[in-house]
């Protein structure tokens, strides 16, 4: 393991922290996944942005951990992706030519929208179908 550093952190107040994250809820309940993409480049950069969110944070094994965040910063950029797991996913290491001891999780295209592109119509879970909710230290407002 490597040394440590400062911890870059920001306290906002209750009230920023609630509209900073109706305001990333509102963002992320906007993305869906996009099957038809236009033929539009796509700035590399942009791409290698979004890799740097998360290429620091995790290991090898964590990198289904890492999708989340990948995807999220792909969408704050403006850009569309779509969460595919091929089968069998062993060829992509031919393809891409990537060393055997490497084992791929997922595929993402990544892309803008083609013109009229339709998305799944999903409707999400209601809160309390998804978490449970446990009183104690640090759960100030859990009913």
């Amino acid at each position: 393991m490597s040394g440590t550093v400062p911890l870059r952190f920001a306290e906002h107040s209750p009230e920023a922290m609630a509209e900073r994250a109706e305001a990333f809820f509102g963002e992320m309940d906007a993305r869906r996944s996009v099957r038809d993409f236009s033929d539009r480049a796509v700035p590399r950069t942009l791409i290698e942005a979004a890799i740097r969110t998360v290429e620091h944070c995790y290991v090898q094994e964590s990198c289904g951990i890492a999708a989340g965040p990948f995807v999220a910063a792909l969408h704050h950029t403006g850009l569309a992706t779509l969460t595919h797991t091929p089968s069998p996913m062993r060829v992509l290491s031919e393809v891409l030519e990537r060393p055997s001891d490497e084992a791929p999780l997922v595929l993402f295209p990544v892309g803008y929208p083609a013109e009229g592109a339709q998305v799944p119509d999903v409707a999400r879970k209601p809160l309390d179908a998804v978490a449970v909710w446990r009183t104690g230290r640090g759960a100030e407002g859990a009913p």
